[in-house]
């Protein structure tokens, strides 16, 4: 119970009661970080029904604003950081110093509004496609079971920082089996809602993954907090770019 808390606490706005984290409390916090996509996934939907006397353009701007909101940013920050490290073109050393930097740069900034656009407007064509929506509150499970994973499973780019600290306190084997099961009892709903569309977002993922995981293992040296964040934040605008494609030719 101890390391849902502490994974609200840390992944989320949602007021938590207060107690010492320590290692022991820390140990299934990664594995338990997809419940908070539940989370976010359930007020998703809701809001989505609420909204849709709305128009798409104030409907698409809230449902991207529910997760940010509800996760505090933290997820958006990785993206920003960094969008801010890759366009630097520096070396190793000096993209992970940008990591670390709490100044927001100039292609932090852009990245930030590109990708604000980008999935605004691939939620506005969600919305006037009206098919395949039922996929979006498993998104947020998915996306969270994902980078918890990547961020056991690849080799760290540091030992310090919150990415390394939630990582060495997690009971590794036990939360990338619990993670994996989120992982498949997401796709086992997509598969319900709609087999074609699940094959390519299964697809998509898999080549962003793939070259993501090999380009920060080429340049970063591996992976952090904020390069999580950046795989969770675009997992989330995969999905529903997908979706968008196939409303439009399924």
């Amino acid at each position: 119970m101890k390391s849902l808390i502490i994974s609200f606490s840390m992944y989320s706005i949602i007021p938590m009661p207060h107690f010492e984290w320590t290692k022991d409390n820390m140990k299934y916090s990664l594995a338990l970080l997809p419940i908070v996509g539940i989370i976010i996934g359930v007020i998703w939907h809701f809001m989505y029904i609420v909204l849709q006397s709305f128009t798409h353009v104030f409907s698409s701007t809230m449902l991207l604003l529910i997760p940010i909101i509800i996760s505090g940013g933290i997820h958006l920050d990785g993206l920003i950081d960094t969008s801010d490290a890759i366009f630097s073109y520096g070396d190793t050393q000096k993209k992970l110093e940008i990591l670390k930097d709490p100044r927001t740069g100039a292609f932090g900034v852009i990245g930030a509004v590109v990708y604000f656009l980008c999935l605004f407007s691939i939620y506005y064509e969600m919305l006037q496609v009206g098919k395949f929506i039922e996929f979006m509150p498993f998104t947020f499970m998915i996306s969270r079971s994902i980078g918890a994973l990547c961020l056991l499973s690849v080799p760290k780019a540091k030992t310090t920082g919150l990415g390394a600290t939630f990582s060495n306190s997690s009971d590794i084997t036990i939360s990338k089996i619990i993670l994996a099961c989120f992982v498949v009892f997401g796709f086992i709903k997509y598969i319900g809602f709609n087999v074609t569309i699940c094959i390519l977002i299964m697809s998509i993922l898999s080549i962003f993954l793939i070259s993501f995981i090999f380009y920060i293992k080429k340049c970063f040296g591996g992976i952090n907090g904020d390069l999580t964040g950046f795989i969770i934040t675009t997992v989330e605008m995969l999905v529903p770019l997908t979706i968008v494609i196939g409303g439009k030719f399924l």
